[in-house]
């Protein structure tokens, strides 16, 4: 059997010739007014944990429920049409009272749940900016918007820094829609 050789951000763990990947810290990020900081995670760290993921596809709700390495569950929760359309969440009420109620009915965790939020309208970009002190925060954004094309009312940036050399600093970012972000947030909440 040939040996495929993965790439180095890929898990190794099961496969002969090398030891597990180790995830990597998580990233501290600064937070400014308009900055939403998201924590570095590898999918091996992801799913060191019991976590539940919700995915909307159609007028179906999949869930995946992992534990480490292992798949414990996945199901398919069909719900009322009207509740999505055209892609974009219609009732975010009446959609998280059905997540909810998957949740109860199947006795389900809540403790760590990822949610799947479709691309639309999201940008991505990395770009390098001067390495100063202190104004990191102003420097990014301003990058960001001249870069992207963004409007800050319209989108939550989030950023890290992928390290500095020669006194400049690296920076990938994502724009995402503030709305559809907003509107899962809503779902989530009514799920409880």
């Amino acid at each position: 059997m040939k040996d495929i050789k993965l790439p180095p951000w890929m898990p190794r763990r099961g496969r002969q010739g090398g030891p597990p990947a180790t995830p990597p810290k998580p990233a501290v990020l600064p937070q400014g007014k308009r900055v939403l900081a998201v924590p570095r995670l590898s999918l091996q760290g992801l799913f060191a944990r019991p976590v539940v993921t919700l995915s909307l596809e159609g007028t179906t709700l999949r869930v995946l429920g992992c534990n480490g390495q292992s798949v414990e569950f996945w199901l398919s929760v069909p719900f009322d049409p009207s509740f999505v359309q055209a892609g974009v969440v219609a009732d975010p009420l009446g959609l998280g009272r059905t997540i909810g109620a998957a949740f109860r009915n199947r006795s389900l965790s809540t403790q760590f749940v990822v949610c799947a939020l479709p691309a639309y309208g999201c940008t991505f970009r990395s770009f390098s900016v001067p390495s100063v002190p202190g104004h990191r925060d102003s420097i990014v954004l301003r990058e960001a918007r001249r870069l992207m094309g963004i409007s800050m009312d319209e989108v939550h940036l989030a950023w890290q820094s992928l390290g500095v050399r020669g006194g400049q600093e690296r920076i990938f970012a994502a724009a995402v829609p503030r709305e559809p972000l907003e509107t899962m947030a809503d779902v989530l909440r009514a799920a409880g």
